[in-house]
């Protein structure tokens, strides 16, 4: 009988399939902003008391960089000065508690923001603690008003009366001011200035001077012995 046929050969292996491509890395988030590290920063000359009266004054404040909030606590002047975070708080110094608390935003820089505190005590000296805070998720603070704090004494000043003063006469070169006072036994000073003209402090009034020391138009000062008396400024009338 004849052999057996041999078995027929294998057929090739089949070919691997090429590898897959590592899948692509996600792409990177955006690089986050850096921290608000700067703190707020007041406007040169600020904050300050003005408009001192017998129960009441003005706290002027203005922020120079970024807006804000300041926060206050007002105290009687010879208490114990409170932390930041007590002002923040507005809870004042432990023990002596907070005279009056609040808070002023300030929404826009270098501008003046008023805040009138009233229901104080004729004669009486305040110191007035500010935090200004900035708006940002890292409250940044200047507490700058904290370690040397603004203070006022409420004064028994006099005021004018009558709707005055009020100027009458009014000629080319010269005019009238008519003035009433409230208070025995005290005086008012008066300079006269080129409209649009800064106006003098206090202490340029005295020195009879316009504003840094400038000559002004006119100067004068009256005493009032009597409240309810008026008196008279003649402007331009004797020569200056």
């Amino acid at each position: 009988a004849p052999p057996p046929s041999p078995p027929p050969p294998s057929p090739p292996p089949s070919p691997s399939p090429p590898p897959s491509p590592p899948p692509s890395p996600p792409p990177s988030p955006p690089p986050s902003p850096p921290p608000d590290v700067v703190p707020p920063a007041w406007t040169a000359g600020y904050p300050a008391i003005q408009n001192i009266g017998e129960t009441s004054f003005d706290i002027h404040s203005s922020v120079g960089n970024e807006q804000a909030t300041a926060y206050f606590v007002i105290q009687l002047g010879d208490k114990i000065p409170p932390s930041p975070s007590q002002v923040r708080g507005g809870t004042g110094s432990t023990g002596s508690g907070a005279i009056i608390s609040g808070k002023i935003s300030l929404t826009t820089t270098d501008r003046i923001f008023t805040h009138s505190v009233t229901g104080l005590t004729l004669g009486t000296t305040y110191n007035v603690y500010i935090v200004l805070e900035d708006l940002s998720q890292f409250a940044n603070r200047d507490s700058s008003v904290v370690l040397s704090p603004l203070s006022a004494t409420t004064i028994d000043a006099p005021t004018f009366l009558d709707g005055t003063p009020v100027s009458s006469n009014i000629a080319q070169t010269t005019f009238d001011l008519d003035v009433v006072v409230s208070k025995d036994m005290c005086g008012v000073w008066l300079v006269v200035v080129i409209h649009g003209s800064k106006a003098p402090t206090p202490t340029e009034l005295f020195q009879a001077t316009a504003a840094d020391g400038q000559t002004p138009l006119y100067f004068d000062n009256k005493y009032f012995a009597t409240a309810g008396v008026k008196q008279t400024f003649s402007i331009g009338r004797d020569g200056q």
